[in-house]
């Protein structure tokens, strides 16, 4: 019991349903973040550059 109980209490944890939703939003918002601010840097990086003078 004590070397396969815990284990499964674990594991029943840690497939719960709460924890599964939990951790997608966790993902959803943590990628949307990294979207952000990517798309945060871009603008960024484009703003400098028609800042600057056109050569040819």
């Amino acid at each position: 019991m004590r070397h396969h109980g815990i284990g499964h209490i674990v594991g029943t944890i840690l497939d719960a349903p709460e924890n599964a939703a939990a951790v997608e939003e966790l993902k959803l918002r943590a990628r949307e973040a990294g979207f952000k601010a990517g798309y945060n840097r871009c603008i960024s990086d484009m703003n400098l550059l028609f800042q600057g003078k056109f050569t040819d």
